[in-house]
């Protein structure tokens, strides 16, 4: 990768592992980086090992896992969302969707919305949803269809909708909009792109790239402000 020469090269030259280097190590090196050089790293392995195709997003997690042993190094960890917190969650069918029910529930719902692919919900979306809803205690019904939020809504009482990326948002008490590429005008947490231009938390993020370490933490805040939402029962 080109860069423009200045006082921080030699520590960026420190951290770099790049493939095609005589120095270049698998597994990386053992320290730490800046989470955006981790994601510089992380994203130019992913976009020029793999092609976009039907797959892409359903595959993107483990290719994500796989690329940050690669080129992150030991000193990083590794675990997903769900792989670390999403353990004790029980899901169920719903006729809108899937329930993820925490293994210990506070009593309140909510309603989590994507409009990606199926084989991408189950693989990239729904373990980030499983992985909130156990760390807040929160019941999450996952809406199959984007157009069915409003129904969910309705049908659980969910006091809190969380978004990825661009859908129409049903009415609710408040909102998590992860990833939107304008503004949201509802109330609520806003996880955004660093660099995006738009106000709310910012994460580190190519696309729908990210660090392990930075999906964590935006899944834990997103778990955080569903523990502090308002509560609601279900039907």
């Amino acid at each position: 990768m080109d860069r423009a020469g200045g006082p921080g090269d030699n520590l960026v030259a420190e951290h770099i592992n790049e493939q095609g280097d005589p120095d270049f190590n698998v597994g990386g090196v053992k320290r730490d980086m800046p989470p955006e050089l981790q994601l510089e790293q992380l994203a130019s392995y992913i976009h020029a090992t793999y092609e976009d195709g039907p797959n892409y997003l359903a595959l993107l997690p483990d290719r994500i896992t796989h690329a940050a042993m690669l080129m992150l190094g030991s000193a990083v960890d590794h675990a997903m969302p769900a792989t670390k917190w999403a353990g004790g969650v029980e899901v169920r069918p719903h006729e809108l969707g899937a329930v993820f029910a925490p293994s210990e529930p506070t009593g309140a719902w909510a309603v989590s919305v994507w409009d990606g692919p199926a084989n991408a919900k189950e693989m990239l979306w729904r373990p980030d949803v499983a992985a909130a809803a156990e760390l807040s205690g929160t019941t999450i019904l996952d809406v199959d269809d984007p157009a069915d939020a409003q129904r969910a809504v309705d049908a659980v009482g969910a006091g809190v909708v969380w978004a990825l990326g661009d859908v129409a948002l049903p009415d609710a008490a408040c909102y998590i909009v992860t990833f939107p590429s304008a503004q949201p005008e509802r109330p609520g947490l806003v996880q955004v792109r660093a660099g995006s231009g738009l106000a709310g938390t910012e994460y580190h993020a190519d696309g729908l790239i990210s660090t392990p370490a930075e999906i964590r933490r935006r899944v834990e805040e997103a778990a955080t402000f569903l523990r502090s939402a308002p509560s609601a029962s279900a039907e």
